[in-house]
């Protein structure tokens, strides 16, 4: 949603489509294949500059240091977060209740730990700037998400594209509550 968001602000997206929008994600994923590699290759970033590139909070750290960066975190709540998940990859793997609830208390963790040292990283990091967006804000309040998102990033604050950054969000979409 957020992807969606900035491309309407006219922020370029750096993404390379080799996951295709799906069920689970109908407008597409914003995903470039090579940030799965951050941690071992960071060349790619170079070719990102002036552009939105959607990097997961565990590989925020791993970008390489000395380029100026504009982190837009995105808080969600992790119940949904764990829900969400497990709804895209056909369920969990446990079988018994118990163990569901062993996975998922791992997984909250380590969304948890990835999300402070992310945080950590962006507030330590003399070149990077952060705002974080709560999804269900976003949610609720499109068109003032919008306006904060287009002052961190510099866009235009103009009605026009306010409404149409507003308008990527689709309630509809918002189906793992």
């Amino acid at each position: 949603m957020m992807m969606q968001m900035i491309a309407a602000s006219g922020v370029p997206i750096l993404t390379d489509d080799a996951r295709a929008p799906d069920r689970s994600n109908p407008r597409g994923y914003f995903e470039h294949e090579a940030v799965k590699r951050l941690a071992r290759e960071s060349g790619f970033v170079s070719s990102a500059s002036g552009m939105a590139l959607k990097v997961v909070s565990p590989l925020l750290p791993r970008l390489p240091s000395g380029p100026h960066y504009r982190i837009v975190l995105m808080k969600r709540d992790l119940d949904e977060v764990l829900r969400s998940q497990a709804r895209m990859m056909g369920g969990t793997a446990a079988n018994s209740p118990a163990e569901r609830k062993g996975e998922d208390g791992i997984l909250r963790a380590a969304f948890t730990k990835s999300v402070a040292q992310a945080r950590a990283w962006i507030e330590n990091d003399p070149n990077t700037l952060g705002l974080e967006i709560e999804h269900g804000e976003a949610l609720c309040e499109p068109l003032q998400v919008a306006r904060r998102v287009a002052e961190f990033l510099g866009r235009s604050s103009e009605t026009d594209a306010l409404a149409g950054m507003a308008a990527a969000v689709d309630t509809s979409l918002y189906r793992t509550r």
